[in-house]
């Protein structure tokens, strides 16, 4: 459903959107396996870039903390 705000002017993902990417996306991906290819690749950093300009309101968001639910590993949004 449309809440008719600009994606510029939006300050956080809606919960009918966040709620089905977890479903559809999050529970579907395998985080160990990613996490240990980078592991193995030798990665000590890993960016997720979006031209959303607040990090609320973009679904890396949902990945970045599913990242830091599950492994511990440090968030930071610039």
């Amino acid at each position: 459903m449309r809440q008719g705000e600009l994606k510029r002017d939006r300050n956080k993902l809606g919960i009918v959107f966040v709620t089905e990417f977890q479903n559809k996306i999050i529970e579907q991906f395998d985080f160990d396996t990613f996490v240990e290819q980078l592991e193995n690749a030798g990665a000590n950093r890993v960016v997720l870039f979006c031209v959303e300009g607040k990090a609320d309101a973009c679904h890396r968001s949902i990945v970045a903390n599913e990242l830091n639910k599950r492994y511990k590993f440090e968030i930071e949004h610039l």
